[in-house]
């Protein structure tokens, strides 16, 4: 089978069979107690990053998208390949090299899907956000501060973060702002154009940038307070516009108005036959 036919299959897995896969594959690098036991370091944090970060943050995705963004299932199959070609290599140091470039790819896939979960996070409070301040949402407070307040408090520091670590991600990668925009599914298929995707990970320079983790953590908590004070503020009544309350109130005063014209015009029409 080609790596192209390869590919294509993974791609058109539906989410079981992709969790079927992952099983498979970890099963099959997870290490060895007889191997070299710097094979079996590398192998088991190769392991440990896919298990206990990327498998976790790709269901959080998928909680919130669709479909899982295109960029993922490229860098899922990349890291496949990779797997599959180093677990050939009979050369100790080659074997170790090849699993530091899994390791390598593996951090830059974290920070791209930290960036996407960011941007997913931040899309569900802004509907959040849209909703709550129709009603009267001043009234519950956290830290005796109202909740949308602390909200875009915190807001306000994820950017902060975000734009250190997307110009930490574009220096240590060597990245355009079109490719680190186009890894997270920002842009229009009719940008593809500009720039490329391919980058070099295998380094030694990659990392799990902390701005990107630590701004996904706070997004992930921005999230919660919405969702925790969600009802208590939709209890708290709805807060119309003054425009609004004043277009809700005119057809009861037209109402009262007519009714009164109606019964001053019997009165009088009642007076004048009576004269």
């Amino acid at each position: 089978m080609t790596n192209e036919e390869l590919n294509r299959i993974i791609r058109n897995l539906n989410r079981p069979q992709r969790e079927s896969l992952e099983r498979y594959l970890l099963y099959q690098t997870y290490p060895d107690l007889d191997n070299d036991s710097d094979i079996v370091a590398k192998k088991e944090e190769s392991y440990r990053l896919y298990s206990s970060n990327i498998s976790k943050l790709i269901a959080k995705v998928e909680v919130y998208a669709h479909d899982l963004p295109i960029p993922i299932f490229g860098i899922i199959e990349n890291i496949v390949r990779i797997h599959s070609i180093v677990e050939q290599i009979e050369d100790k140091e080659e074997m170790i090299k090849g699993y530091e470039q899994i390791i390598q790819y593996e951090k830059f896939f974290i920070n791209i899907l930290h960036l996407i979960l960011i941007r997913l996070y931040a899309a569900q409070v802004k509907t959040y956000k849209k909703v709550l301040k129709m009603f009267n949402h001043k009234g519950v407070q956290i830290d005796d501060s109202p909740v949308l307040n602390r909200v875009d408090e915190q807001l306000k520091e994820v950017l902060v973060l975000v734009r250190q670590g997307k110009s930490k991600l574009k220096k240590i990668y060597a990245l355009s702002w079109f490719q680190v925009e186009k890894f997270t599914d920002n842009l229009l298929p009719v940008f593809d154009r500009f720039g490329s995707k391919e980058v070099d990970v295998i380094n030694g320079e990659s990392e799990i940038i902390q701005e990107l983790l630590v701004a996904y953590q706070r997004m992930q908590n921005i999230t919660s307070i919405c969702e925790e004070n969600y009802s208590e503020i939709i209890n708290n009544g709805y807060k119309a516009k003054f425009l609004k309350r004043i277009l809700n109130i005119v057809p009861i005063i037209l109402s009262f108005l007519l009714t009164v014209c109606g019964a001053l015009t019997i009165y009088f029409k009642f007076m004048g036959e009576l004269l």
